[in-house]
């Protein structure tokens, strides 16, 4: 027993001797320039300190305090430090040290600046490490995988701290003022703040957070509460996080605002075509590197929104993913992935942006938009996304319902299934636009089914008098890095087909009498015109459609015209000429058509086409009997039990 006292006694003064002997160490000039030497090594940069001081108070926590600390930066990162710290005080738990457990009850740190920055070629002057010539206390004996020993702090202190942070690539550049706050129960947080700019935008900063301690426990939760701006779109997070170091567990409420929903890209990585200004909400969560949004809901423009988003980070390439649902959607809150702008009328939301982009639309007067498709957008993230609108608003056009599955890989962009609810029928098929090459292109393959003509014109004085049903197809290719450009250089086909109609004769009557007359109706405010069958085939080269066949059948007369439209132009030149299946001679016939463009079409009357007293009355067989062809066609988009195809049947049948 007296030897092990003994023993005791030379150890526990010997631990004395050598903490006094480190103490008064630390103090001198060798001892800072071999600690600066030894972490100049092991950075790979050089450091530089100006004082040490060793502060024994209370004897068995003392305190380290370390002056003018600097970390050099790198040599393409300008002649400022890369870190330098005005000062910082560490408190060593000496027991607890001898012990073999490295404690440091308080870590104070006072005017650190940090100059983060990347250059050109995406390289991090934060990137440090030594040659390992010299790997001093390195444990040769640990594998790559082996964890490095990390102190156990109390508390950690940061004071006026100053971080700017630098990078061409995204045209970041940041600079924030970094504190520790007393958050309301009274523990450490964390808070942010500052701006710069990003993506050439303005960008401003206020985050408060837990204590960066807090980041490596899970024991309770970890509170976040900030927001971010960039240019005009604003997010919010707020709420807490039980596994901050893996963001799982989460209670957070994501909210984000903005003018247009395609300024989320350089933010977030979210890709969307240009929309309305936009409010929206939902629970953030992540499981390893998918990011969830839950329960969102919002608006975008003038149309409600609700659904799911789903971002995957795991793969070769961002996947998004998601189900959104819209209530009442507004059908022009959709037109900027048309390339077109929304609805700039009265009670309409639109940014300012958009308004004065469809003011110099209109100026132009035309009607298609020349927006350039986003190629980057495009090609940065893959997307499988499913949309659907239960009410759709579209002013003097009956849509009744929207279902579309957008599919985006590697660039190539499909809309398949599409489906909309017009007017009692359907429009179905599927939009293909290829982005991967220099020059997108674009391809439409649609089928219309059973539209009501009547369902047209609700709401006005023409319909009671309206009838029939609408079927077709459009078949269009084309390229071009704009709907104009791609309208003027599309090629295909595009066929419509009416059975078991009528028209209103107050309708006939307001294109003009002498109109009316020349088409060989027998005009009354009382009764409709019939049409038993009308067919439109119109042949589509470089934006120039054609028509192969353009007939309408009425009880009394059939009618023949010509179409010619210039897509690219935007302009009509239709022209029409009746055939009365009375035998009895005309004295005339005066062709009537539409010319004009899009935006401002125009009935034309015209007596340059006379045609001769006893000209051949032309039957019913030599007008639609080339067009058997359409009958499958005419049957798929009006049903078998069409009288349009039960003429084309016998028209058929007479012209062989």
């Amino acid at each position: 027993m007296p030897r092990a006292l003994k023993w005791t006694g030379i150890i526990l003064g010997g631990l004395v001797l050598l903490v006094v002997g480190a103490a008064l160490a630390l103090e001198t000039r060798w001892f800072r320039d071999f600690a600066a030497g030894k972490a100049s090594a092991a950075l790979g940069r050089e450091v530089t300190i100006e004082d040490i001081d060793f502060r024994w108070s209370p004897p068995w926590r003392p305190v380290v305090r370390v002056e003018g600390l600097r970390i050099a930066n790198a040599d393409w990162a300008g002649s400022e430090p890369m870190a330098d710290v005005g000062a910082a005080s560490v408190r060593i738990d000496l027991p607890k040290l001898i012990g073999g457990r490295i404690v440091l009850p308080e870590v104070e740190i006072d005017r650190p600046v940090l100059r983060l920055a990347r250059n050109d070629q995406g390289a991090a002057n934060w990137d440090l490490g030594g040659d390992g010539a010299d790997d001093g206390g390195t444990d040769r004996q640990a594998g790559p995988d082996t964890p490095p020993t990390v102190p156990e702090i109390g508390r950690l202190v940061i004071r006026n701290g100053d971080v700017a942070v630098r990078d061409p690539q995204t045209q970041l550049d940041v600079r924030t003022s970094v504190d520790t706050v007393p958050g309301p129960d009274g523990t450490d947080r964390l808070k942010v703040a500052g701006g710069g700019t990003f993506t050439g935008k303005e960008v401003a900063l206020d985050v408060t957070t837990g204590s960066l301690l807090a980041l490596a426990s899970a024991e309770n939760p970890f509170p976040v509460d900030g927001t971010l701006r960039v240019g005009d779109t604003t997010a919010n997070l707020s709420g807490t996080v039980a596994d901050p170091m893996r963001l799982a567990d989460t209670d957070l409420t994501l909210r984000i605002e903005g003018q247009d929903l395609a300024e989320l890209f350089p933010i977030f990585g979210f890709p969307s075509a240009q929309t309305p200004p936009f409010r929206v909400s939902g629970k953030l969560n992540r499981r390893g590197r998918v990011y969830d949004v839950d329960d969102l809901q919002g608006r975008v423009g003038d149309s409600d929104i609700a659904g799911s988003v789903h971002m995957d980070l795991s793969g070769e390439r961002p996947l998004v993913t998601g189900d959104l649902v819209s209530k009442r959607l507004d059908l022009d809150d959709l037109a900027g992935f048309i390339g077109g702008t929304p609805g700039t009328g009265p009670g309409e939301t639109a940014s300012p942006e958009q308004r004065e982009a469809r003011r110099r639309q209109e100026a132009e007067g035309r009607l298609i938009p020349n927006s350039p498709v986003n190629l980057k957008t495009l090609n940065a993230v893959d997307v499988r996304m499913r949309l659907r609108g239960e009410s759709i608003e579209t002013p003097g056009f009956p849509v009744r319902g929207l279902d579309a599955t957008v599919n985006l890989e590697r660039g190539k962009l499909r809309l398949d299934p599409l489906s909309v609810e017009i007017a009692g029928g359907k429009l179905q098929g599927n939009v293909t636009l290829d982005g991967s090459g220099d020059v997108p292109s674009t391809d439409f393959d649609l089928n219309i089914s059973r539209i009501q003509l009547a369902s047209l014109f609700q709401g006005t004085r023409f319909e009671k008098e309206m009838g029939g049903s609408i079927g077709g197809r459009v078949q269009l290719a084309t390229q071009g890095d704009n709907l104009r450009r791609m309208a003027a250089g599309a090629d295909g086909r595009v066929t419509m087909a009416m059975g078991n109609g009528k028209v209103s004769a107050l309708m006939v009557e307001a294109v003009g009498i002498d109109a009316a007359e020349a088409l060989g109706f027998l005009l009354s405010r009382d009764e409709p015109v019939p049409v038993r069958c009308m067919v439109a085939d119109l042949r589509v080269t470089e934006g120039y459609a054609v028509s192969e066949a353009l007939v309408f059948d009425t009880t009394d007369t059939n009618v023949t015209g010509t179409a010619k439209i210039n897509l690219g132009r935007e302009t009509l030149d239709i022209d029409m000429l009746a055939h009365p299946k009375d035998p009895s001679p005309l004295s005339a016939r005066t062709r009537v058509g539409i010319g004009g463009t899009f935006i401002e079409p125009a009935v034309k009357v015209g007596s340059e086409g006379l045609i001769a007293r006893g000209a051949a009355v032309l039957g019913l067989g030599v007008l639609l009997g080339p067009l058997g062809a359409l009958l499958p066609l005419v049957e798929l988009g009006l049903g078998e039990d069409s009288p349009c195809g039960a003429l084309l049947r016998e028209a058929g049948r007479k012209a062989d």
